[in-house]
């Protein structure tokens, strides 16, 4: 299998206390169909360093608090090379008076495409006491389409199933994790 890819990213900081982020992929792999070889994932992420606004004032136990926001999509190759395209094993067991017999070993799907997941995430991230210790938060949400699914087939076949693109999956939850610099 052969992959190839682009990537542009772009990153932004105003005074030190807002930030911007943006990144544009595009792909290509040779697993998909040769239709739906080049797949397009971006992402944006914001920030807010709350710490450096005059409103905070002098507050000496804090050393730095940042709100955040991210956006963006992904993919994944995670399967077979060879699951868009029919595969056949020759065999000698099947001698036909016109040549040796094929079995197939794949049913290709010409019409495979990118597993897309959107992730979002929230956050809060936190620096104490000359930065002992250090807390982060994060609340997150992962919605997938066109997941791969495989599809039983008959054993008339010759092979026991398909892979489509036709799952959902969402899934969420929350992150928190605080370290401490204690000697």
């Amino acid at each position: 299998s052969r992959e190839i890819g682009v990537l542009s990213a772009l990153n932004y900081s105003y005074d030190d206390r807002y930030l911007a982020d943006l990144s544009w992929r595009a792909s290509a792999s040779s697993r998909f169909g040769q239709d739906k070889r080049w797949g397009q994932f971006w992402s944006a992420g914001i920030g807010w360093n709350v710490d450096k606004e005059s409103f905070m004032g002098n507050v000496s136990w804090l050393n730095m608090l940042r709100l955040r926001f991210s956006v963006g999509s992904t993919a994944n190759v995670t399967f077979s090379p060879y699951q868009a395209m029919t595969t056949y094993n020759y065999t000698t067991d099947l001698i036909h008076y016109a040549g040796i017999g094929a079995v197939p070993i794949t049913m290709g799907n010409p019409d495979l495409n990118w597993q897309i997941t959107m992730k979002y995430n929230w956050g809060l991230s936190a620096t104490l006491f000359n930065e002992r210790i250090n807390i982060d938060a994060s609340y997150y949400k992962n919605k997938t389409k066109d997941a791969l699914m495989p599809i039983s087939l008959p054993w008339s076949v010759g092979v026991s199933s398909v892979q489509v693109n036709m799952g959902k999956l969402e899934n969420s939850g929350c992150e928190f994790a605080i370290s401490a610099h204690v000697i």
